[in-house]
């Protein structure tokens, strides 16, 4: 999926668990680290967040993968965009929201947190 940002999109994989039936549900939003991407942050199957009934979107953080930002002092600039999006979507509780990173996205998942 692909989110607009600033005349260019953030690219992220988007899953609903595979039992979803309606109603909104909790949501995990991943960010890996420099030296990985999007796609190694959900499994299709045995994945630990949708196996319990999770949501889970997963972003390139900047200057990594697909992103369109390059890593420095604009870093964070999509944050809020995904976040719009996010609380923008009927399916996902954005009261029961967890964010989880590694590497140098474990530190923007710890200062988006705090």
């Amino acid at each position: 999926m692909f989110i607009p940002f600033k005349g260019k999109t953030l690219p992220g994989w988007f899953h609903l668990p595979p039992n979803y039936s309606g109603g909104r549900i909790p949501v995990v939003i991943s960010f890996p680290g420099m030296d990985t991407y999007k796609e190694v942050f959900v499994g299709l199957k045995g994945d630990r967040w949708l196996e319990r009934g999770i949501a889970v979107l997963s972003i390139d953080n900047a200057g990594v993968g697909e992103a369109p930002i390059k890593a420095g002092n604009e870093a964070e600039r999509h944050f809020d965009t995904v976040f719009d999006w996010v609380r923008a979507r009927s399916d996902l509780n954005t009261s029961r929201l967890a964010i989880q990173g590694s590497s140098t996205g474990g530190y923007w998942a710890a200062k988006l947190a705090h």
